[in-house]
């Protein structure tokens, strides 16, 4: 899923939990559960054929798919990192003071596992060193579902679930 609705569950649980660490660590879970829906992401347009390893399938890959980031997977991050900053400043100007570092820890260990399995030069060095980093990003690898990027309904209508969800309990406790 795009960064704006991990970041946006993970800020539902921070309000919701009261505690930072219990926020973190919910967070990483709510990411792995939220990727166990198929959905587009910034790698869609790379796939072929899509599956989860929990089903006993696994994503197969267009022939012609580069395997780095290309211009496209850094367009879709700068908008979606755009609006999650964007909705983020809301939130913190919404909600009491006493809220936001809950809240900023639940983002955080949302965003947690697309970090540790995405961004390359953290991959590596991370799930080398440090086991809990190899440990994430091997239930992250089987619990991702990503679909094609032909598959747009589906591929948004979690995410807009999740998202819209997140915000409309995330708003009964604005200021």
């Amino acid at each position: 899923m795009v960064l704006l609705s991990h970041a946006v569950v993970g800020a539902a649980i921070g309000v919701a939990v009261k505690n930072s660490l219990w926020s973190f660590l919910i967070g990483i879970l709510s990411h792995h559960l939220m990727d166990s829906f198929p959905h587009i992401d910034y790698g869609s347009q790379l796939i072929k054929e899509s599956g989860p390893r929990f089903l006993g399938q696994k994503p197969k890959l267009k022939p012609d798919s580069p395997r780095k980031f290309d211009e496209t997977f850094w367009k879709i991050l700068f908008v979606d990192f755009s609006v999650a900053w964007t909705v983020f400043l809301w939130i913190f100007y919404r909600l009491p003071e006493n809220l936001w570092l809950s809240v900023f820890f639940g983002a955080l260990g949302a965003l947690l596992p697309d970090v540790i399995a995405f961004y390359p030069p953290f991959v590596k060095a991370a799930t080398r060193k440090y086991k809990w980093a190899a440990f994430i990003a091997e239930i992250h690898s089987v619990f991702h579902w990503a679909l094609p990027i032909k598959s747009l309904f589906w591929g948004f209508f979690w995410q807009i679930a999740f998202t819209a969800s997140a915000l409309g309990y995330i708003a009964r406790f604005i200021r």
